[in-house]
């Protein structure tokens, strides 16, 4: 039976890079899927054969993924393929995960020498450039605690890393306890001022009604006892604190000609008060005409003008 090379889906290119003081090179490119790309990422090249390409050095612990070391941004590195290579442009972070600040505090000393310290932070991931330093000194014990303070001067938003690093002749394993990081100052929460300013408009006093198409009953039938009924429906819009849909004559009554029904027109409303403003809402009116078996009814159409009205008390 034939035999089928499956081609794996994530694919690992060597990458050959000499970025300063980094001996041997020993950077990877590796081949993933479009799918597991969510967002940008300053780490990602996107190469015309093999697609998008994460770089990264496989031996440093504290760049996060889709983040690339500072120490191979903009710079060369050779593209290594099964048949053949390609020198390619390593991409370059923008200035909010390459910012660098450094302050110094120091003191001329009456012999004529300078002592003092540079602080440093950095900024964009552990690797990131450096903001500030600080150097911690020991309590000479882990019931102590002590506050200390450094500045730190940024400009807009940035995310902020913690390096903490053992020094030559420092403590060794478990260098101290942290108890909590606080940030003071402007720059903290957002800067503001404010100024009143308006905005408004108007809405002239409304009560509007509209009725759809004429109810209709149909044909009555003579001699037989029967509560017909039909309905129509009205749109009510009202700019009122109040409003009342109402109809007149009550009671009223189907008439052709000279001959009038015996039995009253019933009608009644799905709703008909409001209590707040209201617009473009539906109410359905509904129609009963009750005749008996003993009802005289005149052949003709019978039908009976009605008016309805929407009002307020407090416009």
């Amino acid at each position: 039976m034939p035999h089928k090379r499956l081609q794996p889906r994530n694919v690992s290119q060597p990458l050959i890079v000499r970025p300063r003081n980094l001996t041997p090179p020993r950077i990877v490119a590796i081949q993933l899927p479009q799918s597991s790309f969510k967002g940008p990422m300053s780490a990602l090249y996107e190469d015309g054969k093999l697609g998008p390409l994460l770089i990264f050095d496989p031996t440093n612990p504290f760049v996060p993924f889709g983040e690339i070391p500072s120490y191979l941004q903009d710079n060369y590195g050779l593209l290594v393929q099964e048949h053949s290579g390609e020198l390619i442009h390593l991409p370059l972070s923008s200035p909010e995960l390459n910012r660098i600040t450094r302050t110094a505090q120091l003191n001329l000393l009456p012999d004529g020498s300078i002592k003092g310290e540079v602080r440093e932070v950095r900024t964009g991931s552990q690797t990131g450039p450096l903001v500030t330093t600080l150097n911690l000194t020991s309590t000479g014990n882990s019931t102590a605690w002590a506050d200390l303070t450094f500045p730190i001067s940024l400009q807009g938003k940035n995310d902020l890393f913690l390096v903490f690093r053992s020094v030559t002749g420092g403590a060794t394993g478990s260098m101290f306890l942290l108890n909590w990081v606080e940030f003071k100052g402007n720059g903290v929460t957002v800067q503001k001022t404010t100024a009143d300013g308006s905005a408004g408009g108007t809405v002239p006093a409304t009560l509007s009604l509209s009725l759809g198409a004429p109810a209709t009953f149909g044909a009555f039938t003579p001699g037989v006892a029967k509560t017909y009924e039909a309905s129509a429906t009205a749109n009510v819009i009202s700019t009122a604190g109040d409003a009342t849909l109402s109809v007149a004559p009550q009671p009223a009554f189907l008439a052709n000609g000279a001959f009038t029904l015996p039995q009253p027109l019933q009608v009644a409303f799905s709703k008909s008060t409001w209590t707040a403003p209201t617009s473009n809402e539906s109410v359905t009116i509904g129609f009963k005409q009750p005749i008996g078996a003993n009802d005289a009814l005149r052949t003709g159409a019978y039908s009976k003008t009605l008016t309805f009205t929407l009002s307020t008390t407090t416009p």
